[in-house]
């Protein structure tokens, strides 16, 4: 019923949006006022396209659909927690209230976004989400530096289980997010320093595949899952 009930919000909402194409974009908003941040955001979309198209060398040909809210109603929509920045669920959504001109903040979020979107279609919605967040905090341009104490500290819990963190953290609070994100992102760069952004790509065709991560990541990097997570940490405690 919960779920019915926020499709039909969805519905409602996107019946009175206005839509424009950019390049290989559909962007939507809410009224035409909106008209020049719709064609804003469809630029950093193709930008996106561009350049995290080129790391994972793949260039999606159907359009990509983007639907930009009112911070109230991208809440009331999608239901997130309050620390969420904008989401990816098969389309990109951002509330965009007040946005007429580029910024970075604006930049990564979109980068981030577009990131989940390609993710998504590479490893047919079976890319672990830490994972998935890594690589989406990479390519927004998002690092680890000046972490290192935080990274030592929970490398040294020898409580890390990346398996714990490849379901949705939308349940999280603020900081229990922030943990999560921050261990994504390591980890994922720990892998594209040892192995190279092309093996995140072999690793997702592999779990698009049908394979699962254990299997993905024994046939890329010809190590196990465990080994990789235990390879990640102890680059913490150096």
């Amino acid at each position: 019923r919960g779920m019915v009930r926020k499709l039909t919000a969805e519905r409602e909402v996107e019946d009175r949006m206005d839509s424009s194409s950019v390049g290989h974009f559909t962007v939507k908003y809410e009224g035409g006022e909106n008209t020049v941040t719709g064609y804003l955001i469809g630029l950093l979309l193709e930008e996106a396209y561009l350049k995290v198209g080129a790391d994972l060398g793949f260039y999606p040909s159907d359009k990509i659909e983007a639907l930009l809210y009112t911070k109230e109603t991208f809440r009331d929509v999608t239901r997130s927690p309050s620390w969420t920045g904008a989401i990816f669920d098969g389309r990109i959504k951002v509330p965009s209230g007040g946005i007429n001109e580029k910024s970075a903040e604006l930049e990564k979020v979109i980068f981030h976004e577009y990131t989940h979107a390609l993710v998504h279609r590479l490893g047919g919605g079976r890319v672990p989400v830490w994972l998935n967040e890594g690589i989406a905090q990479y390519e927004e341009g998002r690092g680890t530096s000046g972490q290192s104490d935080l990274l030592k500290e929970i490398a040294g819990s020898n409580s890390v289980n990346l398996r714990v963190f490849e379901r949705s953290f939308m349940g999280l609070d603020a900081a229990g997010a922030r943990v999560a994100y921050l261990i994504s992102l390591s980890a994922t760069e720990y892998m594209i320093k040892e192995y190279g952004l092309s093996s995140l790509r072999r690793i997702f065709d592999g779990l698009n595949g049908g394979m699962t991560m254990d299997s993905a990541v024994s046939s890329v990097l010809y190590i196990s899952y465990d080994d990789l997570e235990s390879g990640w940490l102890n680059s913490l405690k150096r």
